[in-house]
C-alpha cells in the first residue's frame, strides 16, 4: 500500500487492512501534522470508520486535539456510536477549567435542540469525570445536566 493514500486507505478502505496494518496506519496518521484534527471528526469521516478516526485522535491526545474539543462533545450524542470510548478517554484527560467551558457551551446547544438523550449522555460524562456543582462557572448548566432525563 502506498503511504500517500494512507488517510483514504485507513478510513475508507480499512476492511482491506489487517488489524496490524490498521493500527500501524493509525499511529502514522496520528503523528503526521499534515492531517488536521478536523479530518478525523464525525462530520468529515464516514460513520463505519468513526472508531478508526477516534483512535487517531486518541493517539494524538490532549492538548494536540484541543482545537476539536467541541466536536468531541458532539460525539457524545449517543454512547453507542463507534469511537465513543476513545473520545471519552480523550475528554477525561482534559483539565477541568478547559473542559467546563466547553461542556457548558455544548450543554446549551443540546438544551436548545431539546436533545434529552444528548443531555443524558453529557450528564453521564459529567459524573464519570467526577464534576461537581462547584466546578461549573454557571450553576444553571450544572442543574440542566443534573436534571436530565434518566434512561
Amino acid at each position: 500500500m502506498e503511504k500517500k493514500d494512507i488517510y483514504y486507505e485507513t478510513l475508507y478502505n480499512y476492511t482491506n487492512l489487517s488489524d496490524k496494518e490498521c493500527e500501524e496506519n493509525i499511529k502514522i496518521l496520528a503523528k503526521n501534522i499534515n492531517y488536521s484534527n478536523k479530518m478525523f471528526v464525525q462530520d468529515i469521516v464516514a460513520k463505519p470508520s468513526w472508531h478508526i478516526a477516534a483512535r487517531v485522535l486518541e493517539e494524538r491526545g490532549y492538548p494536540i486535539v484541543a482545537d476539536v474539543i467541541p466536536e468531541l462533545f458532539m460525539w457524545l450524542r449517543d454512547w453507542n456510536w463507534p469511537g465513543v470510548q476513545e473520545i471519552l478517554n480523550i475528554l477525561l484527560t482534559i483539565p477541568k477549567d478547559i473542559l467546563i467551558k466547553e461542556l457548558e457551551k455544548i450543554t446549551l446547544i443540546a438544551k436548545e435542540e431539546n436533545d434529552d438523550v444528548w443531555l443524558y449522555w453529557l450528564r453521564e460524562f459529567m459524573e464519570k469525570k467526577g464534576l461537581k456543582e462547584t466546578d461549573f462557572n454557571r450553576k444553571d448548566i450544572y442543574e440542566i445536566l443534573k436534571q436530565s432525563l434518566d434512561m
